[in-house]
């Protein structure tokens, strides 16, 4: 949890920075991770489908799925 709070505590301090928004964007998704699996919560499923797709672009979905959330 200590994890989670510095990752977001990162974030917020550089939040209107354009220079570091993917980095950001990357923590927070990080930090959604983490609390996900330390409160035992499964991932929400990936919609598109991207069984042939490339580890990049799999990320990518992940992260862009997270930020619905948001």
């Amino acid at each position: 949890m200590s994890f989670s709070q510095r990752l977001l505590k990162a974030a917020s301090k550089r939040r209107h920075n354009l220079r570091w928004e993917k980095v950001n964007r990357s923590r927070i998704v990080l930090a959604q991770l983490c609390l996900d699996r330390a409160l035992d919560v499964m991932p929400a499923p990936v919609e598109d489908d991207a069984s042939d797709a490339d580890p990049e672009a799999k990320r990518e979905l992940v992260v862009e799925s997270y930020e619905r959330r948001w």
